[in-house]
């Protein structure tokens, strides 16, 4: 995709939003956005707010470099989570210290009862 005309309305549409939905969700104005689909207009201040309401990177939004997500980006890499591990581990943060403790000892028991000698 060769303009942010066509990048914006390719992930647009590949979240199933209308422009309505995405100026809602990014506070960008409809006007706006259908002017950059359209390709009056090749640039603009709120390709953060944009790129964020489109869970994209404003990078590949803004020039067509990188990746489409961060989560490509990251599944690039050799040593990255599978995204079964990122949803544990985000789920994981969210808890209270306690029970981060009783989770950790509780897998430490599992794997020292499943080693093989």
């Amino acid at each position: 995709m060769i303009t942010l005309g066509s990048r914006l309305k390719f992930s647009r549409k590949q979240r199933a939003m209308t422009q309505k939905d995405l100026s809602e969700k990014s506070g960008v104005s409809q006007q706006l956005i259908s002017r950059v689909e359209s390709e009056k207009i090749d640039n603009t201040t709120e390709i953060f707010s944009l790129a964020e309401a489109l869970c994209v990177s404003a990078k590949w939004l803004s020039k067509g470099e990188g990746e489409m997500t961060e989560e490509a980006e990251a599944s690039k890499s050799s040593d990255s989570l599978t995204h079964e591990a990122q949803e544990l581990a985000k789920a994981f943060q969210k808890l209270p210290p306690k029970q981060k403790t009783l989770i950790q000892q509780t897998i430490k028991a599992f794997i020292d009862s499943n080693k093989t000698d």
